[in-house]
């Protein structure tokens, strides 16, 4: 059944929307508020949608449409059925988040108002849903890479250790300096994959220091002259 929450002190209005829309197919629940406190304690179920008279003895359209925004069923479809309303109130109620605007005198319009406001709250709520999963997705592979980066760095710093060795007792000298390039490239890259993991999660902290560029020049020139398969012209 449609549920549907109806804001309005008239009950004879309330019967007459619920009869119209019973004629054209729905199978109707439905309540009946007309104040503020009432409004409230009503949002503690879920509603279909919201049917609201533009202004009460003790209520308003707009003031209705607030507390349904600031509360947890902000995304259900709010539709104003009203008599005699000028156009400029009408517009503002729209514009403060009303789905649309129904005049009571022509309730064949409600129907398709209705319709159009459930499949637009449907799509919203897809949009969420899929947005939901992307965050997930996203702090999943953040925290990927994060446990991966730690878990390379351990090995990758045992096998520097190793190599370092080597290199003072100048067993396999070569070897050992191949090592060291390569083992320096797998660090490079964990350090890269962690500070982009870092950079999505907002989390990234730059410092700043000075850099000799002489060094990191005749570094590279080392790296180039000892892999002379990777250059070229």
């Amino acid at each position: 059944p449609l549920r549907v929450l109806h804001v309005e002190d008239v009950e004879e209005d309330v019967l007459l929307v619920d009869r119209h829309l019973r004629r054209h197919g729905w199978s109707v629940e439905w309540n009946r508020v007309d104040s503020a406190e009432g409004l409230r304690e009503a949002l503690r179920s879920t509603w279909d949608v919201i049917l609201s008279g533009f202004n009460m003895p003790r209520f308003s359209a707009l003031q209705a449409l607030e507390i349904v925004q600031a509360s947890e069923r902000a995304g259900t479809p709010f539709i104003v059925v009203s008599g005699s309303v000028g156009e400029q109130a009408a517009i503002e109620v729209l514009l403060h988040g009303a789905d649309d605007f129904v005049n009571k005198g022509n309730l064949a319009r409600l129907t398709r108002a209705i319709e159009h406001a459930l499949d637009d709250a449907q799509v919203r709520a897809e949009k969420q849903e899929v947005q939901r999963a992307l965050a997930e997705a996203l702090a999943s592979r953040e925290e990927l890479i994060a446990i991966a980066g730690h878990e390379f760095r351990n090995p990758l710093a045992a096998m520097q250790i190793t190599i370092d060795s080597l290199l003072r007792t100048g067993a396999a000298p070569e070897h050992a300096q191949a090592l060291r390039r390569q083992v320096g490239r797998l660090r490079d890259l964990v350090t890269r994959f962690v500070d982009i993991a870092a950079l999505d999660a907002g989390s990234f902290e730059l410092r700043i220091s000075d850099l000799d560029l002489s060094l990191v020049s005749a570094r590279e020139v080392r790296r180039l002259a000892a892999e002379p398969d990777r250059v070229h012209a």
